[in-house]
């Protein structure tokens, strides 16, 4: 960069040299060999500024493509954070139910003394229906992990039934879409995150959903639909990897028509 900039100011000062030589040949100063001299001069600098021209326009074009990998990096591992973020609560959910089992009806002692007027009984039932729906979310994110998507999507749905308004329903109609999609069942998979952005437009999830109707509209030839679910996107959550994604496929999908 700096060797360009200089470039540029030597080509200026020659130009001034120019002007001036000019200057005193109209003025009766300057000889014919000068005149001859200064049109060399000049056909060098068009040669310099056409080979200047054709090495910014090359950096520009590299600038360009080392950007646009490094957005698709950014997308990659913004994606790879959020499973790292979904095995992490996974974890959390797991050591919570060791720690609820060894407190509760498996504790040698028969667990910890409650205060006086406590409601035991109907604390420890909601303790163990929010195990019990855990445990349910846990073992089919597993089943989805394993790429068992038919079983996965048994589980997300058996969740949503018991719990339709929780942390987690947002994620478990989500990964129901995934599994659908994974399977190549793109018409449910389309529904699936539809309903997600219907019915939970504010959700975590909903970025991710409009990314893969991008992504689902381009595989059924449909440009304006991707578009239209790109605009989304990018209005809502406009600083978001996943519009930087959209955008990308959007532009590949371009070239190759």
């Amino acid at each position: 960069m700096m060797c360009l900039k200089m470039h540029c100011q030597f080509c200026l000062f020659r130009i001034f040299q120019f002007a001036i030589v000019l200057g005193l040949l109209f003025t009766g100063c300057a000889t014919r060999g000068d005149v001859e001299h200064i049109i060399t001069d000049l056909d060098t600098m068009k040669k310099d500024y056409g080979e200047l021209h054709e090495k910014s326009a090359a950096q520009d074009s590299l600038w360009q493509e080392q950007a646009k990998v490094f957005r698709n990096n950014y997308a990659d591992i913004s994606y790879r954070l959020d499973q790292l973020a979904e095995h992490l609560r996974l974890i959390e959910n797991k050591l919570d139910d060791l720690q609820s089992r060894q407190t509760g009806q498996g504790y040698p002692y028969g667990g910890p003394q409650m205060p006086a007027g406590f409601d035991s009984t109907a604390d420890s039932l909601k303790s163990k229906v929010e195990i019990s729906a855990k445990r349910i979310y846990d073992t089919a994110y597993m089943d989805f992990i394993k790429g068992d998507y038919k079983v996965a999507i048994t589980g997300f749905d058996e969740y949503l039934k018991q719990n339709p308004k929780t942390p987690l329903s947002d994620n478990a109609e989500y990964f129901i879409g995934e599994c659908h999609f994974n399977l190549s069942d793109y018409d449910q998979a389309a529904a699936t995150y539809t309903s997600l952005l219907k019915e939970r437009p504010k959700s975590e999830k909903a970025p991710d959903a409009l990314l893969r109707m991008v992504e689902l509209s381009l595989k059924k030839s449909d440009p304006r639909a991707a578009s239209r679910y790109y605009e989304k996107l990018a209005a809502g959550f406009p600083d978001s990897p996943q519009a930087e994604r959209a955008k990308d496929l959007i532009r590949k999908s371009k070239r190759k028509n």
